[in-house]
C-alpha cells in the first residue's frame, strides 16, 4: 500500500512540476513583411505595424494582424491596398493560429535554438488557408523568445481569394503586370507572461 501512495505522490509531484507559462506578443519588436513584384522584375517589401498574440501555457498561438497597419511606403498605395486589395471595411483582420509543443519550447535553454517544421492556418480575407514552415524558435533569455521562418513562405493570391483585389490594383496604377504570389518572412518576438 505505501509503495502506491509513493507512486501516486511521484506522479503528482511530476505532472505539477509540467505547468508551462504563457508568452505574450511584443509588437514594437516584431515584424510581418512581404514582397511584392509589379512591371515583371520591380520587387518592394511592405510590412504590416500592428499586430498581437499569444501562445498560451495550452500551447496554443494565435496571432492577429491589423491589416489597416499595412505600411508600403507611398500613402495612396498604402490606401487602395486597403479599399481594393484586402476590403478592410469587411475583412480588417488576419488571424494566424498553430499548435506549440510547450514541453519542447520549455526545454531549451537560454541562448539556445532549435528549428521545427510548424502547420499554421490563415484566416484572411473571408478564407482559411492552411500551410507549413519551417520556423527557428530560439530563446533569448528566461523571458524572450523569438520566432522566424527560416525561408519566405509563399502565399498564392489565389488561395486567399485577393486575385480581383490584385486586378484592381493593377488597372489603377496602370501597370502591365503585379505578382500572384507573394513571399511572407516573420520575426516575432514573445516576453513571458508573469
Amino acid at each position: 500500500m505505501k509503495s502506491r501512495q509513493l507512486l501516486a505522490i511521484s506522479l503528482l509531484l511530476v505532472t505539477s512540476s509540467q505547468v508551462f507559462a504563457a508568452w505574450n506578443l511584443d509588437n514594437e519588436n516584431s515584424s510581418l513583411t512581404f514582397v511584392s513584384t509589379k512591371a515583371v522584375d520591380l520587387a518592394e517589401v511592405h510590412h504590416f505595424t500592428e499586430m498581437a498574440g499569444r501562445i498560451s501555457d495550452k500551447g496554443k498561438a494565435v496571432v492577429t494582424i491589423e491589416l489597416t497597419s499595412v505600411e508600403t511606403g507611398v500613402p495612396i498605395r498604402n490606401e487602395r491596398m486597403l479599399e481594393m486589395l484586402f476590403e478592410t471595411e469587411k475583412y480588417p483582420l488576419a488571424t494566424v493560429r498553430s499548435k506549440v509543443d510547450m514541453a519542447i519550447i520549455d526545454a531549451i535553454k537560454s541562448g539556445s535554438s532549435l528549428q521545427m517544421n510548424s502547420e499554421f492556418t490563415l484566416d484572411l480575407h473571408g478564407v482559411r488557408v492552411s500551410f507549413d514552415a519551417n520556423v527557428v524558435v530560439a530563446k533569448l533569455n528566461e523571458k524572450s523568445l523569438m520566432l522566424t521562418n527560416s525561408a519566405p513562405i509563399i502565399l498564392n493570391a489565389a488561395s486567399a481569394n485577393l486575385v480581383d483585389g490584385i486586378e484592381a490594383l493593377r488597372q489603377v496604377a496602370s501597370l502591365p503586370s503585379i505578382g500572384n504570389t507573394v513571399p511572407v518572412s516573420f520575426v516575432l518576438m514573445f516576453e513571458k507572461s508573469d
